[in-house]
């Protein structure tokens, strides 16, 4: 079409492009309509833009000094700024709420300006999707900016712009790249559209992406119309302000370049919600549903504008929910992928205590009262890695990883059923629990995860999806708790026999981790001997000495033997300086000492501090090292210092001599806590100077001897007293100052400087002072000498294991709540009273054989054949009423066993129904319910729906009765479980309920106490672990 020295423009005569390549840049630099005021300004009902800018203007951003709109932003959702940095002009977007700010980059592309989102301070709150990097805040907080430089410089150079012209109806468009539009449009949006807009009005038309086609649902498209703020651009920067209207259009058929849009003139037309604008009301709904995804990938669609949300849809989850009537000022949110599940606003202790740890799950319930959790399979939970609180139990959740996406599989959420029980979580999938295994593990649960570890196996191949979560336990190695270290092992253990799952660390470092720590492990996430001994089996003990000992005591244990065990080994004594094995007194000795030539620099006087700042200063102290002396000392520059009056400590950091010193005469009260004192921390750091230095010498020995001699220390006098160690900072200044009158000035200094550095006479003299007061104070007998001390005696080599009480046994973590029984083949249920609750024989009669006998069941009920005559045919002889055995899930020798299983119970109900008569509801006889069809508003209908109704009304009231009484049974059973008010004396029993506190002691929970239930010795078991039990509270439990 055209060639010039910056454009050569080409059309595409028989596709109806045309493409126009810019060779070079716009040289024109670019503009921004916001600027006029700096951010110190935004005070009052305005400094919120200050307050969410804080914490990044000292750290990411300060290099951007950014200007904003002179726009008073009080009530307004944004505020905006920009700065030119090195050519590139940048813009800010403050966002109020959810907070975040947001950095652009101003691009050049075919000669118009475009803004590029390249930095947030929230990635989960932004519009953009980007990697996540933990910033910390403070000392237990910390946000997920995007891991990238807010600096970055954009980019110049060619550009190559499309337009194409493809329908009268749709006039020229021009195609916007996706870099153009990020932290504009959602992510979601762009990830499923192309977007061009019209020359003519500038509106942006998405259209769906071809491979991403779904069949299973209606093709739609995408308006973005534009409302002008303010005038028009008359300039050619592209600086006229819009705000957006986003519209969704269902459509009859695909669009493609031959066919254009179709709207479904039935199908609503829906409105893209802003969740940064809105009310409170709409704020508190926004986020709930922030906690599934990001805001990038939330959107928020309503009917009409300006009304709440009707449909929320989740497209990387795959999920949406709709809006229904509950009856109330808010509106029900259906689950469309789940049936019948809606997000449920309950606030149950229980069932909240299970969603903790699960930051993007969310609570659903159903009209039965039933709860789920379901949370997005696509974020990838990870620890994370800050120095400042290494122990954090907090989760940064990668949503964004393209990688972890890709290896999740057709279903991109998870849907875990919350027991009836209310205690713990059905799994769906086995990726499922892998996933809440992670998830509990990363939160430091660790009993949880200690009792789902049995779970996770399995003996087929991983899919993608599970191995990648597995493969994440790694993170774990980072946590060094004694329960962590069981946890592992009981994920090893789990998975020992299946060679599809092998756990990413090292089994003989885990094992000897757990032998150092385990006397700090919980109970409920302790290995039982056989356990332990099983795992040691499995590992080589020849070149490890803490793995060959655990091995013989752990079989001496589960031996029974109560004697002298094996010979143990002992590690090597590292080669170690023995600080004590050194006694140089010779400091005291008062006639001989020679200072000749010795003399310290002044050294930088610390300030006296205490608590944090006192630990920062030792933590710098002993990172440094400690000289006893000058070493590293800058001669130079500390004598022209002192000369000049700076001082000689700008010269040298730390003198062990001086900073020791300071701290035991107490004249430097640096302390850890306020109830401390400062000799005992000088003492301390005497012990690290270097060790080479503290054999011999005037200055070791005089440390050596105040280290060991507190009360002669601390009670210095400000005078020169032979009974008393001098003061440094009064008695050091004055002989300085005596030093400095004798002088003719810093010509004599500068004059004579390689000399200096044995003819310091103030230090000298003050030194001479130290070992007169201490020659002084031994010569008054007031000075104990310290004496040089022995080695250590050999370790004893043998373990004598005295007989033990049961309470001793568990304390000595000898005991672990484990069940393996399950030879119980039928249990007596009898009546009982426990804590508060009763269960009378009617009630366990009604429970055995007619459920819905508190009802009046028989009421409801009628003898007759079954309504479907096949049902008895199809289950006849056993048969599938469908096929299993060929599914790829069914192929494990669990599921062949669960198939089998499966099989005789579906015989035993056709040989149940071959031999009884089986019971229908009043009025739904077939003859019955032809007569409904016939007659639907007659008077037999009507009194059917009654009946219906009446039994519906029933079932609701026992259900919710049996919910309430279950949950105080399940109370008083594991109250009465953990009891220490049986036997022993008040003393023990309270020791006891300690230990229960700390975890040293077994607290039984209910799924433990149900696994009881088929195991013959449960009441022995019972008692074993806890041993205030009676037999006849032990048979009450169960």
């Amino acid at each position: 079409v055209e060639t010039t020295g910056v454009r050569k423009w080409l059309r595409l005569a028989a596709e109806r492009h045309d493409v126009q390549f810019w060779t070079s840049k716009d040289d024109r630099p670019p503009r921004s309509p916001f600027h006029g005021r700096m951010l110190d300004s935004f005070t009052g009902e305005e400094g919120w833009v200050k307050a969410i800018m804080a914490p990044f203007v000292s750290a990411e951003l300060k290099e951007l000094h950014f200007s904003f709109e002179r726009t008073n932003v009080a009530q307004q959702p944004y505020a905006f700024g920009s700065v030119l940095y090195k050519g590139t002009l940048k813009e800010v977007m403050v966002q109020r709420l959810p907070a975040a700010v947001n950095v652009f980059n101003v691009v050049e592309h075919g000669r118009h300006f475009y803004r590029t989102l390249v930095w947030t301070s929230d990635v989960h709150n932004c519009l953009a999707d980007f990697q996540p990097r933990a910033k910390v805040l403070s000392m237990d907080t910390f946000q997920l900016v995007s891991n990238t430089d807010p600096l970055q410089l954009a980019e110049s150079g060619p550009s190559l712009v499309i337009t194409r012209n493809l329908f009268a109806e749709l006039g020229e468009q021009t195609y916007i790249p996706r870099q153009y539009l990020e932290g504009t449009l959602p992510a979601s949006l762009l990830d499923n559209y192309v977007f061009w807009q019209d020359m003519r009005d500038s509106t942006l038309s998405g259209y769906q992406r071809p491979e991403l086609a779904d069949g299973t649902k209606a093709p739609s498209m995408i308006k973005v119309v534009l409302q002008a703020v303010g005038g028009a651009d008359h300039e050619g920067f592209d600086l006229a302000l819009a705000d957006a209207c986003i519209k969704r259009y269902s459509l009859l058929a695909p669009v493609t370049d031959d066919t254009p849009p179709q709207v479904d003139p039935d199908a609503p037309v829906l409105t893209l919600t802003n969740p940064a604008k809105g009310g409170e009301r709409f704020r508190k709904m926004t986020e709930v549903f922030l906690r599934l995804d990001t805001m990038s990938q939330v959107l928020f669609w309503s009917s009409q504008v300006g009304t709440m949300p009707h449909f929320i849809e989740l497209p990387r989850l795959q999920l949406s929910f709709s809006a229904r009537p509950s009856g109330g000022e808010e509106a029900l949110y259906l689950c469309d992928n789940e049936a019948g599940y809606s997000v449920s606003n309950a606030r149950d202790p229980m069932v909240l205590s299970l969603i903790a740890g699960v930051p993007h799950g969310l609570l659903l319930q159903n009209a039965s009262g039933d709860y789920a959790i379901i949370c997005g399979a696509t974020a990838m939970p990870l620890h994370p890695e800050t120095e400042t609180d290494p122990f954090t139990g907090a989760l940064i959740l990668n949503r964004g990883s393209k990688e972890w996406i890709a290896g999740v599989g057709s279903v991109r959420h998870y849907m875990y059923l919350v027991h009836v029980s209310r205690m713990f979580l059905l799994m769906p999938t086995l990726a499922a629990s892998l996933y809440m295994l992670l998830l509990r593990f990363l939160d430091r649960r660790y009993g949880a995860v200690f009792r789902m570890a049995d779970s996770i196996v399995s003996d087929t191949a991983l899919t993608v999806e599970e191995a990648q979560i597995f493969d994440l336990l790694e993170w774990t190695l980072m946590d060094n708790d004694p329960n962590a270290h069981a946890c592992r092992l009981k994920i090893s253990l789990a998975t020992s026999a299946s060679d599809a799952m092998t756990p990413p660390w090292n089994l003989p470092e885990q094992l000897a981790g757990y032998a150092t720590v385990s006397r700090f492990v919980a109970t409920e996430c302790r290995l039982t001997l056989e356990e332990e001994s099983f795992l040691l089996a499995q590992v080589s003990s020849v070149h490890s000495v803490v793995l060959d000992n655990r091995r013989k005591i752990v079989d001496a244990l589960a031996s029974g033997l109560t004697a002298k065990v094996g010979k143990l080994q002992f590690p090597l004594m590292p080669a170690l300086i023995n600080y004590d094995s050194v006694a140089d007194n010779s400091a005291a000795a008062g006639a001989g000492v020679d200072l000749s030539g010795l003399s310290l620099p002044a050294y930088s006087e610390p300030d006296e501090t205490t608590g944090t700042l006192a630990l920062r200063f030792l933590n710098s102290v002993v990172e440094d090292g400690l000289a006893l002396g000058a070493s590293g000392f800058d001669l130079t520059s500390g004598l022209i210092g002192m000369a000049t009056g700076a001082g000689m400590g700008k010269a040298i950091k730390t003198v062990g001599f001086l900073l020791a010193y300071e701290l035991m005469t107490g004249t430097l009260r640096t302390k850890i806590l306020g109830s401390d004192n400062s000799h005992t921390l000088g003492a301390l750091l005497v012990r690290i100077i270097d060790p080479d230095a503290m054999h011999s010498g005037f200055l070791a020995s005089a440390l050596r001897v105040m280290a060991h001699n507190y009360w002669k220390c601390v009670h210095w006098s400000p005078l020169p007293d032979a009974t008393y160690l001098p003061n440094y900072r009064t008695e050091y200044r004055r002989l300085l100052e005596e030093e400095r009158k004798s002088t003719s000035g810093i010509n004599k200094y500068l004059g004579k400087v390689t000399d200096m550095a044995a003819t310091m006479p103030a230090m000298r003299k003050f030194l001479q002072l130290v070992a007169a007061s201490l020659s002084g104070l031994t010569t008054a007998g007031k000075l104990q000498l310290p004496l040089a001390t022995q080695e250590a005696p050999e370790a004893l080599r043998y373990i004598t294991f005295e007989p033990m009480s049961q309470v001793e046994r568990i304390l000595m973590g000898l005991v672990t709540p484990r069940s393996t029984d399950v030879s119980m083949g039928a249990r007596v249920l009898t009546a009982v009273a426990l804590g508060g609750e009763e269960f009378s024989g009617a009630d366990l009669k009604g429970l055995a054989l007619r459920l819905m006998e508190p009802i009046g069941m028989d009421t409801f009920l009628v003898s007759g054949r079954p309504v479907l005559g096949s049902q008895q045919a199809l289950t006849a002889g056993g048969k599938w009423p469908f096929e299993v055995e060929a599914a790829a899930a069914a192929q494990t020798v669990m599921a062949q066993d669960m198939v089998r299983r499966l099989k005789g119970d579906l015989q035993l109900h056709a040989d149940r129904l071959a031999s009884t008569n089986p019971e229908v509801l009043v009025g739904f006889s077939a003859q019955d319910l032809r007569e409904y069809v016939k007659d639907p508003q007659g008077r037999k209908a009507n009194e059917a729906v009654k009946q219906v109704t009446k039994l519906l009304t029933a079932l609701e009231e026992l259900h919710a009765k049996d919910t309430a009484r279950a949950a105080a049974a399940i109370a008083a059973v594991l109250a009465a479980a953990n009891s220490t008010e049986g036997a022993g004396t008040q003393v023990g029993r309270r020791k006891y309920e300690l230990a229960q506190l700390s975890g040293q002691a077994p607290v039984l929970w209910f799924e433990f106490l149900v696994a009881l239930l088929i195991n013959k010795d449960a009441e022995a078991e019972l008692v074993k672990l806890n041993p205030f039990l009676s037999e006849a509270d032990a048979a009450a439990v169960v």
